[in-house]
């Protein structure tokens, strides 16, 4: 389950290059542009987003993963 959560991610990141590749629309070819351009407030703006993303993803597999397996951890 928690290598599902990292590939999601990385599917995620990995749009950035796909995006650039094919030159579809979408955040990755936005935050290309604007780096080209030095916005840096979008820049900042669009890592934001994907980092959140990333972020919430392996919040929601670590909750799955809770209500799967469902024991009490024992730490020491």
């Amino acid at each position: 389950m928690s290598i599902l959560g990292l590939q999601i991610a990385a599917l995620i990141v990995g749009a950035v290059v796909v995006e650039q590749v094919f030159t579809l629309p979408g955040v990755g070819r936005m935050l290309i542009t604007d780096v080209g351009n030095r916005d840096l407030v979008k820049v900042q703006g669009e890592v934001l987003l994907i980092a959140s993303a990333v972020l919430v993803i392996g919040f929601l597999i670590d909750l799955v993963h809770r209500l799967i397996d469902p024991r009490p951890r024992v730490l020491g």
